[in-house]
């Protein structure tokens, strides 16, 4: 895949939407790529890789519970970007994700994160920007969940 067309699905994780081209190339250049077998697991739930990987191509899916006998509650194509809070911040991965077809994904380790968002600090200030917005978010719809479930209780006590 050309070094361009990398980039540009980059710029589609929101994670990396305001980040300029030049830094979105520095990712692309020292990420490694890996090709992986259909029905292995790119990652298993629990593990922390300290890194992401964004899907080229192929298919995947996210499983809830053991990557075994779990649920799938997603489908991945090519963007979809894994193990975003494992870069980030160290984070165990929540969900295990599993090659459908043989798939190929682009490596961002948490080291290489860093050292763009240490040698550029207005994108690296943009992306954990964008990160707590998309956190807050998630904040605000777990509280409105729990709220509703709290309501929901107080009317089985009825």
């Amino acid at each position: 895949m050309a070094v361009k067309s990398e980039v540009e699905l980059l710029r589609q994780v929101p994670l990396f939407a305001e980040v300029g081209a030049a830094q979105l190339q520095l990712l692309v250049f020292n990420s490694r790529k890996r090709r992986i077998a259909s029905g292995s697991l790119l990652v298993k739930a629990g593990e922390t890789t300290a890194a992401a990987q964004l899907l080229l191509s192929g298919e995947a899916e996210a499983l809830e519970g053991s990557a075994d006998e779990g649920k799938v509650i997603a489908r991945l194509k090519r963007g979809a970007f894994i193990g975003e809070l494992g870069m980030v911040a160290g984070l165990p991965a929540p969900v295990s994700v599993r090659a459908i077809t043989p798939v190929e994904v682009m490596r961002i380790t948490q080291e290489l994160f860093q050292r763009v968002c240490q040698e550029f600090p207005d994108d690296g200030q943009r992306m954990l920007a964008s990160l707590s917005k998309r956190l807050d978010v998630a904040l605000k719809d777990l509280h409105d969940v729990r709220s509703i479930l709290e309501q929901a209780r107080s009317f089985s006590r009825l």
